[in-house]
């Protein structure tokens, strides 16, 4: 079996902006905690700040008024690595990192020449299984391209990207694009746990404040606000409908 050795032609991208730069210290302290033994390069993505204070994390600037899919696109053409690990900048870890579990996925996406590997199951593959850990994601599948943590060639994602895009545009998009583009996959559980994001349209969770803080993170709740009671409920509620409508779905 081919060995992978954990340097490989991969880096971590976080995709951020200079507005959401408060979030910057509490995620570069949840890679820090939960993902002591990470040894991929990581690269945030912003438009103006600098920052030399993350140890673990470097930021590229890329300039103002460029949309995110721009952003993403100018920071691929500048990297040397073939493939990354995309994530977004309110992933913030909540438990360790199975670094040995995730190399091993890595070396499957290698051998299988995979195009994407999703790393937790939002949505999980429906249909053809590969292994016991992951399964191939069909061309008429929902969210084939999401923005959830995923392993990309960078040549594949470049190819998707369309610069006028926000994340939710090219997640709809880029879906109808990527049909015909062979080996999506998925994994079953989740490999990146960071489980749900942390901020709902410039938000803080609740229970995401909650969680962090108890953690000893640095939240600051002076630069962003947190979600209030209706809209949590309201939050909520939307969510369980969903998961109604899903179930019964299947059910038929």
């Amino acid at each position: 079996m081919l060995k992978i050795n954990c340097y490989s032609n991969i880096r971590v991208i976080i995709c951020s902006c200079d507005k959401y730069a408060d979030l910057w210290l509490p995620l570069a302290q949840s890679y820090s905690k939960f993902w002591q033994d990470c040894c991929w390069p990581i690269t945030l993505l912003s438009e103006t700040v600098e920052e030399n204070r993350f140890p673990n994390i470097s930021v590229m600037p890329l300039g103002q008024n460029l949309s995110w899919s721009n952003m993403l696109l100018n920071a691929l053409a500048n990297i040397s690595e073939d493939n990354i690990l995309l994530v977004l900048d309110d992933f913030y870890l909540k438990h360790q990192v199975n670094n040995s579990h995730l190399l091993d996925l890595y070396e499957k996406f290698i051998l299988h020449d995979l195009s994407m590997l999703r790393l937790i199951p939002r949505p999980a593959p429906k249909a053809i299984e590969v292994d016991l850990i992951f399964g191939l994601i069909e061309d008429h599948e929902p969210y084939r391209v999401s923005t959830q943590a995923s392993i990309w060639k960078k040549s594949v994602l470049s190819s998707l990207l369309n610069i006028t895009e926000s994340p939710w545009e090219f997640e709809l998009a880029g879906t109808s694009r990527s049909k015909g583009i062979p080996n999506f996959a998925g994994v079953r559980t989740h490999s990146f746990p960071y489980y749900h994001h942390d901020v709902q349209r410039g938000r803080w969770f609740p229970w995401s404040v909650a969680y962090l803080t108890i953690r000893g993170f640095n939240i600051d709740i002076s630069k962003r606000t947190i979600m209030g009671t209706f809209e949590t409920f309201n939050y909520l509620a939307k969510k369980v409908f969903l998961k109604l409508i899903n179930l019964f779905g299947n059910l038929v």
